[in-house]
């Protein structure tokens, strides 16, 4: 189904929302800007090949967030004066299986996605690191503020949900 230009413009605006970012209509390259950050490539490709206006895909956005993640965890090391052992399960976080799981979280619903967009098995990641990418040119302190946010609070929950896949897989083996 052809989605109007109007309905991405406010469904990423309903998901920023949530994350207290307020994107005013008047500064179309910031909406540009934002729709990009939720928008996997197989979905542009096939809305471009129906509509004028042309839409980009989160790739690069995300290459952005991805030095910006890496950046802030290094920025924190300096900060918190952290030992290598730390740096180290911080920078585990950043792995794209863990991602994958925080971006789940904060983006399913809100990506722009065709059903092969999303068989990729870090595409949340990927959405994830596009929308602090997106942050980071919006206001870097936002980018910061919920980087910490879902790096750190969703930590426990996948250092569980790893455990608990380890140990099934353990447990099947020896059956």
């Amino acid at each position: 189904e052809k989605m109007e230009y109007e309905k991405l413009v406010d469904k990423t605006k309903k998901f920023y929302e949530i994350l207290d970012v307020k994107i005013d209509n008047k500064d179309s390259e910031l909406i540009e800007l934002a729709i990009t950050s939720l928008t996997m490539p197989v979905f542009a490709k096939e809305y471009n090949d129906v509509n004028t206006k042309k839409i980009h895909d989160y790739r690069s956005l995300a290459t952005v967030g991805d030095s910006i993640c890496t950046s802030l965890l290094m920025m924190e090391k300096f900060k918190k004066n952290l030992s290598m052992e730390e740096m180290t399960q911080k920078k585990g976080k950043l792995q794209n299986k863990n991602l994958n799981i925080i971006g789940k979280k904060l983006l399913e619903g809100y990506l722009f996605a065709k059903n092969n967009d999303l068989s990729n098995k870090k595409a949340y990641a990927t959405a994830f690191e596009a929308v602090i990418g997106f942050l980071a040119f919006f206001n870097l302190n936002k980018a910061k503020e919920v980087f910490d946010k879902y790096i750190d609070r969703n930590l426990w929950d996948i250092t569980n949900i790893l455990l608990i896949i380890w140990l099934s897989k353990k447990k099947a083996k020896k059956f």
